[in-house]
């Protein structure tokens, strides 16, 4: 048995007996997505203000009636206890419907996905199309979702939370025990270890990735179409995670001071950069720092092929310098990487 393979088993089984890391790696992620769900269920209390265009047909009208949803009252017209535009109220959600329930059927709305599908759902069970009726922002995009923008921050969130508790929280244990200096003395290099280290690891992010990819295909924003790009989107997610594991693990002394990183300061900085919160909710000066780091072109990718969002600039362009970050850190690693902990 080679020295590779042996050396794969053995971190194999040290990393699965660590329950820090399965925690981190596989549950405390998916509190996000609990997270997502809530906001989705606040923002969505509220009953919006619904216009109809002229030629709206009567059966739309008494669908939307018979759901209980608030229509305004047509310009010009008395308003009759109805919110109205011409007394001031705002217009949440503006349904143009010139074929009635058997024709496509389009929302203009202002308010969040979850306020606008009580809309979508009165319309569908009324006898709607559910493929024929769309819901956009006066800007064309498609109302905001948290579950749907914040599901690609908590993919690179799993797969961070596995490079600093599945990697580089042990290799630091294995430095501070003095296994790392025994292992210097032998014929094993710095590369054969650092790829010892890969493959449970990539089994663990494909659990991830599989939960993660049918949730999204369950709520239906995953295309599968958009299958291999996804793939490749997801790969380099995780090598330039995996990437900035190593490069901790190369030199911390304190296995704390990783898991501080990895509990709290990794979650922050996927905040701020737009991953878990949406950039136009951020201060403005976060943009130019975000130009600098990996994560924003990283978020653009995945929203792209994960949750099936408007990218903002192309994949290849994103994916290349996502690419030039992960391989700076892997050189980077192997660069800093010591044995020993007193050969500082």
């Amino acid at each position: 048995m080679s020295a590779f393979t042996q050396l794969t088993k053995a971190t194999s089984v040290s990393l699965l007996r660590q329950p820090r890391a399965m925690g981190f790696g596989l549950v405390f992620p998916l509190l996000f997505v609990l997270l997502f769900f809530f906001m989705n269920t606040v923002m969505g209390g509220d009953d919006p203000n619904i216009a109809l265009t002229e030629d709206t047909p009567e059966e739309v009208t008494a669908a939307l009636e018979e759901d209980g949803q608030t229509l305004m009252a047509p310009p010009g017209e008395a308003a009759d206890g109805r919110p109205s535009v011409d007394e001031g109220d705002a217009m949440d959600v503006l349904v143009d419907a010139p074929s009635g329930l058997s024709g496509p059927i389009s929302l203009e709305s202002v308010q969040p996905a979850a306020t606008t599908d009580t809309v979508v759902d009165a319309l569908t069970e009324a006898g709607a199309d559910p493929d024929r009726v769309t819901a956009t922002t006066p800007d064309g995009e498609p109302p905001f979702d948290a579950l749907r923008f914040g599901l690609p921050g908590v993919l690179v969130l799993s797969f961070g939370s596995l490079a600093l508790f599945g990697t580089a929280v042990p290799v630091i244990q294995l430095r501070s025990q003095g296994t790392l200096r025994l292992l210097g003395t032998t014929p094993l290099s710095r590369l054969t270890f650092l790829l010892a280290q890969a493959p449970v690891r990539f089994a663990m992010a494909a659990l991830q990735f599989l939960v993660l990819a049918a949730l999204a295909y369950a709520l239906g924003f995953f295309d599968p179409v958009k299958l291999p790009t996804l793939l490749m989107s997801a790969l380099l997610t995780l090598v330039l995670m995996s990437s900035l594991g190593f490069v901790l693990a190369a030199r911390l002394r304190n296995t704390e001071i990783a898991t501080q990183i990895g509990g709290w300061i990794l979650p922050v900085v996927l905040m701020v950069s737009g991953l878990l919160v949406p950039p136009n909710f951020l201060p403005e000066v976060l943009d130019d720092v975000n130009r600098f780091l990996p994560f924003a072109p990283l978020g653009d990718m995945l929203r792209a092929d994960l949750v099936g969002l408007a990218p903002d600039h192309s994949w290849w362009a994103s994916a290349g310098i996502v690419a030039a970050w992960a391989v700076g850190l892997i050189l980077v690693a192997a660069k800093l990487f010591v044995w020993d902990q007193e050969k500082r």
